[in-house]
């Protein structure tokens, strides 16, 4: 817990700085955003893309004692990518292997005008 709270607070020093931009249902003019903030339960030391409807990063610009959020008196806004850092991301990356038609896995496929007996599989070991 303790290395959360402390790699949060890194986060909200490296975040300084980070203002939104004009936004619908948000701020009217540019505001510096507050890090960290508490927002559903989770806390965020960056811009965070999670729950808005366009899919855009956004901020708070109003906390309460706890750090909680301020929620319905527009106290949030898109971030300015001008001013504040990336998001906090999820990286996930997916390995495809498809097999090469040029391998040979048993004699007969290398060498199909050969005759062999196919009750005995005979493979091919590559090095």
């Amino acid at each position: 817990m303790l290395a959360l709270a402390a790699a949060l607070a890194a986060a909200a020093r490296a975040a300084k700085g980070c203002s939104t931009v004009p936004t619908q249902g948000g701020t009217a003019v540019p505001t510096e955003c507050v890090f960290p903030f508490r927002f559903n339960g989770k806390e965020h030391g960056r811009c965070t893309g999670d729950t808005d409807e366009e899919g855009k990063l956004w901020c708070s610009v109003g906390v309460d004692k706890d750090g909680n959020h301020i929620k319905g008196k527009r106290l949030w806004g898109h971030c300015d990518p001008k001013t504040c850092l990336q998001a906090e991301t999820t990286t996930t990356s997916t390995t495809t292997t498809t097999e090469d038609p040029k391998i040979c896995k048993t004699v007969s496929t290398c060498l199909p005008d050969t005759e062999f007996n196919h009750s005995e599989q005979q493979y091919f070991f590559l090095l």
